[in-house]
């Protein structure tokens, strides 16, 4: 297959997997928060849940808000013990 064939599929390979990425964001910075939430590491949990909330926000579906919002009220709870 020529390079002019090639390319077209190459890029819309690449679109389509970016696409994908962007469907899963949310989900992958609130189990990012989680991971480092079980490693004692708050702060950077926070940023992970406060990405994950920015992003679900946008999306509007309110209880993966929720869920994000609990998992940072957690956290700053356990932050402050």
């Amino acid at each position: 297959m020529s390079a002019t064939l090639v390319l077209p599929l190459v890029r819309e390979f690449h679109n389509q997997a970016d696409k994908s990425l962007q469907d899963i964001e949310d989900f992958l910075y609130q189990h990012m928060g989680k991971n480092k939430l079980d490693q004692g590491e708050y702060e950077e949990a926070l940023a992970h849940f406060y990405k994950a909330l920015e992003i679900r926000l946008v999306k509007n579906n309110s209880e993966l808000i929720e869920s994000t919002q609990l998992a940072i009220d957690a956290t700053l709870k356990m932050h402050n013990e």
